[in-house]
């Protein structure tokens, strides 16, 4: 029992458990890190294949010069993950998924500003429908004086008559009237045109799905 006690407090056996200790830290450590770097491989490919989709969809819109309210890369893991794949890529592959994860976000950033200049749009037409109405109601107030009564319900009558024509001919003509600027299209445009669209279908998309474990 004595030599037992003296093996277990001897320094080579404390060394041997710290060893484990260690040795099991390591391990979980690089298990962790192997699947998170799994996981991240997954995520990106999805963002790119997903952004693949929306230019496939878009295209049409685009080219035709009008900009719809899709965006191409709602997350950006490739900036936070990347750095789990500097041994992956060469220099070309490194540099091609670089260069489609900025162009998508420069797309993203024209459709955020031409989203803004929409919802301005929307204000100045909310502002004009209440003020237009509001001048005229002020005009049949200011002429309030007439002491008779036919009089009165004529003005009344012309009152809502200019209100109601103002509130239809304004409304169907409200597209006519809203500015669209061409910068974010033309942005939209040259971004759209440098975007590889089909990268997934690369040696860069195998790869992401070898790393991500999935089938090919």
């Amino acid at each position: 029992m004595s030599q037992l006690i003296g093996i277990l407090n001897s320094n080579f056996f404390v060394g041997l458990v710290t060893f484990i200790a260690g040795a099991i830290a390591f391990f979980l450590y690089v298990k962790q890190r192997s699947d998170l770097k799994k996981d991240s491989a997954n995520i990106i490919l999805l963002e790119i294949q997903n952004a693949e989709r929306v230019l496939n969809q878009v295209g049409v819109e685009v080219r035709a010069g009008t900009l719809p309210n899709k965006f191409l890369l709602p997350t950006d893991s490739w900036s936070k993950y990347k750095y789990f794949f500097v041994r992956d890529f060469d220099r070309d592959e490194w540099d091609n998924i670089t260069e489609f994860y900025n162009n998508c976000k420069l797309y993203d950033e024209a459709v955020s500003y031409n989203n803004s200049m929409f919802q301005k749009n929307e204000e100045q037409i909310r502002v004009s429908m209440l003020q237009i109405p509001a001048e005229y109601i002020k005009e049949y107030l200011d002429g309030k004086k007439a002491t008779d009564e036919i009089e009165e319900k004529q003005r009344l009558e012309d009152f809502f008559k200019k209100a109601s024509e103002f509130q239809k001919t304004y409304l169907s003509r409200a597209g006519l009237l809203l500015y669209s600027p061409q910068k974010p299209l033309n942005d939209a445009k040259n971004s759209f045109d440098n975007i590889n669209k089909n990268i997934s279908q690369t040696t860069i998309g195998l790869k992401f799905k070898k790393l991500a474990g999935l089938k090919i």
